[in-house]
């Protein structure tokens, strides 16, 4: 009996371990991503216009008004309404609920998700 839940755990462990990167790419119309801003993402999203830069300025003071989710870990950039969140928060929920804020922006067309989750030792 104990052999089989320390088993258990284990395997609970080593799937959150593995499972913990969390990439989601939402976007509400459907539309496909621009190709770069998958494959080439930090390339892609350094080429900010001013409107970008305003986007981007703007989900970063909607995403720290979430009560309950710690962002300094997170980072945002966009370009042309596709929103990219990178970091590290503590919680899958954490992240879910990251993505689904910034997808109801005013401006955003999609957001790539990269967050991962803090896995703990």
């Amino acid at each position: 009996m104990r052999k089989t839940i320390v088993a258990l755990l284990l395997a609970a462990s080593l799937q959150t371990m593995v499972t913990a990167p969390v990439a989601q790419a939402q976007s509400a119309s459907g539309a496909a991503l621009p190709d770069d801003a998958v494959a080439h993402p930090n390339r892609y999203f350094r080429k900010q216009s001013p409107e970008d830069k305003q986007l981007t300025r703007s989900v970063r003071r909607q995403i720290a008004k979430l009560k309950g989710v710690d962002v300094s870990d997170v980072s945002v950039s966009s370009r042309n309404g596709l929103v990219r969140l990178t970091g590290t928060v503590q919680r899958a929920d954490e992240s879910q609920q990251l993505g689904q804020a910034v997808q109801g922006m005013t401006g955003v067309n999609a957001v790539i998700n990269s967050l991962t989750i803090r896995t703990r030792m």
